[in-house]
């Protein structure tokens, strides 16, 4: 997929993660409004973000120091599309992946508590 450009990358801001999981957001939204499955909105949507992040910021994101690799980025940015997804179109989000969601939600809630 996408890879680091050459040097001339810089760390990603927690404005730029918002606008780059907003694009996702919405590109997920229509997506399934336009009848792509569940399943296959999730990598559309998200291929322009890991785009911008590998290629504009060499994989570096708020609160780390470290590139991540693209299996950490696609292993954790489903879940905060779906949250976004959650709050935009919810409608577009099968009602098991919503309940899905909501219990790892509240898991990590709880974590964080203590």
């Amino acid at each position: 997929m996408a890879q680091a450009a050459g040097g001339s990358t810089k760390p990603a801001t927690p404005n730029d993660i918002n606008t780059y999981m907003t694009i996702s957001v919405v590109t997920f939204c229509e997506a399934r409004g336009q009848g792509v499955s569940f399943d296959k909105s999730i990598p559309v949507a998200l291929a322009g973000q890991a785009s911008a992040v590998f290629q504009k910021h060499g994989g570096v994101v708020p609160g780390s120091s470290e590139p991540l690799s693209e299996e950490q980025f696609f292993k954790t940015s489903p879940f905060m599309l779906i949250g976004g997804a959650m709050k935009v179109c919810k409608d577009q989000v099968p009602d098991d992946q919503q309940k899905k969601f909501e219990k790892a939600a509240a898991e990590l809630k709880s974590r964080s508590k203590k």
